[in-house]
């Protein structure tokens, strides 16, 4: 049995799927590990140990990989890393495809091919082939998935992603938010201020709880910052609280999802898709509500509509279908697609 893997590695976790030849995904379960920060050996290292821990959670082995698809944080060209926020600076320069092609071969004793794309277009890819099973006309898609930072790609009616000549393309993240929904110019990973990322992302809401201390209200969300635990869970605990109806919670999200809003309009100006989907770490399906995402959608779309094309404004949005499996099975498909 051949299978392909695909280990989307993040600024806190590294999580890794697999498909077959089909692109059924056969990881229900995504196989997680943290993501090793202390130095580029220790990076590669356990994204290999991630993909073995799938490859035991399948009883298989590396004979059975055709091949691997790595994800990451953009920007990034074929694996060369460029300054990417919420990554270690020591990846600037590097090349994390390759280094973790020859990694494998010396773990496994296998040449096995690595390929390499951008998270948000991997997400992207794999919501798409989903979708594109059930449908029987042609259509493009846009997703924009917050999560440590904000992803961001675009599929065209045919499947192919939207690279770029550099491995830039659809970095929506980094384009300066509109000041309406700014409120204040946060410092980016990036080096700038300002972009749209700093609002609409797991990065975002610890901005904002860092200099919203108190609303009349309630003052729940800001204990948040006094309990143990990285950004990720505190954002999270932020998310659990507006859903529990938490005035200052429901704000932040609020605000969160204009700013997405804004973001979608900026791309439907630029490539028009067919539908926007929105996805991430952020907006995990399983781990929200209905009232939450039909409410979050309705704020993002009514900011949409004001920024869009009237022509554009019934572009749907949907929430993804794939939670936090989208990347690592994006990527996976991906690099199936490279072996046919």
């Amino acid at each position: 049995m051949s299978i392909f893997l695909g280990v989307d590695v993040g600024g806190t976790s590294i999580k890794v799927a697999a498909c077959d030849q089909a692109g059924t995904l056969l990881t229900e379960e995504l196989e997680q590990v943290e993501t090793d920060r202390a130095s580029l050996q220790a990076f590669i290292a356990c994204q290999v140990r991630a993909l073995g821990a799938c490859l035991r959670y399948l009883k298989l082995g590396w004979k059975n990989v055709a091949a691997v698809g790595q994800a990451t944080p953009g920007p990034c060209n074929d694996g060369l890393m460029e300054k990417t926020a919420n990554l270690p600076d020591f990846l600037t320069g590097q090349n994390v495809r390759s280094l973790l092609e020859q990694a494998l071969e010396q773990d496994s004793g296998i040449a096995i091919p690595v390929c390499y794309y951008n998270d948000g277009n991997a997400g992207a890819y794999a919501e798409w082939f989903v979708r594109s099973q059930r449908k029987s006309e042609k259509f493009s898609l846009v997703a924009i998935q917050p999560g440590t930072g904000l992803g961001a790609a675009y599929i065209d009616p045919n499947g192919n992603v939207l690279v770029g000549a550099h491995g830039c393309g659809m970095e929506l993240g980094h384009v300066l938010l509109h000041p309406r929904y700014q409120l204040r110019e946060y410092p980016c990973g990036c080096g700038r201020r300002g972009c749209i990322e700093t609002m609409c992302s797991l990065q975002g809401l610890q901005h904002r709880l860092g200099t919203l201390t108190k609303i009349d209200e309630s003052q729940s969300a800001t204990e948040v910052l006094k309990t143990p635990g990285d950004v990720k869970q505190k954002a999270l605990a932020v998310r659990t609280l507006a859903m529990r109806g938490d005035p200052l919670a429901l704000r932040l999200f609020t605000e969160q999802a204009k700013a997405l809003g804004y973001a979608a309009a900026v791309t439907a100006l630029l490539v028009d898709p067919h539908e926007i989907v929105i996805g991430g770490g952020l907006a995990d399906r399983s781990a929200t509500t209905k009232e939450f995402r039909d409410d979050f959608v309705a704020t993002a779309k009514a900011t949409f509509q004001e920024h869009a094309f009237p022509v554009q404004a019934n572009t749907p949005f949907s929430w993804a279908e794939l939670g936090e499996t989208a990347q690592g099975y994006g990527v996976a498909l991906l690099a199936r697609n490279r072996q046919h």
